[in-house]
């Protein structure tokens, strides 16, 4: 379980309510609340000091839903499909420090919510594409 981000932010603020109240407080804190930041602090890949990584979710009325029916679990991918409204995931922002070389991927994978699609998304990044054409070009003489 990923401790420090969106979704169990949001699960601290309930559970900090009596079982009784939770649902009344959900409905408020979906209706009020405009978003989250999350950060993480990483120890820079080779240097001394830190790199902060974030996730960033800013309430939509399908985060809205989520948290009012507290179905936590499904915020993750809603942040990823509101990337166009500037949410990203802690997963994005680790992939991108880890492509500017930034962090380590042991680290990276250290704070992953989800390692193996960080890893996959990583290698890809190494990976050269096919050329459309199907066979290699050949010079001719």
């Amino acid at each position: 379980m990923h401790t420090n981000d969106a979704p169990t932010a949001i699960g601290r603020i309930l559970d900090a309510f009596p079982k009784e109240g939770q649902q009344f407080v959900g409905a408020q804190l979906a209706w009020s609340l405009l978003g989250v930041v999350c950060q993480y602090l990483l120890p820079r890949s080779g240097q001394s000091g830190l790199v902060l990584a974030t996730e960033l979710l800013t309430v939509n009325s399908g985060i809205e839903a989520c948290i009012r029916d507290r179905r936590l679990s499904q915020i993750p991918g809603l942040i990823q499909i509101g990337a166009a409204d500037g949410m990203h995931t802690v997963d994005d922002s680790l992939i991108e420090l880890l492509l500017a070389d930034r962090i380590s991927l042991m680290d990276a994978l250290a704070h992953a919510r989800d390692p193996n699609f960080v890893k996959e998304q990583f290698q890809q990044s190494f990976e050269v594409p096919a050329k459309s054409g199907g066979l290699p070009e050949c010079s001719r003489k």
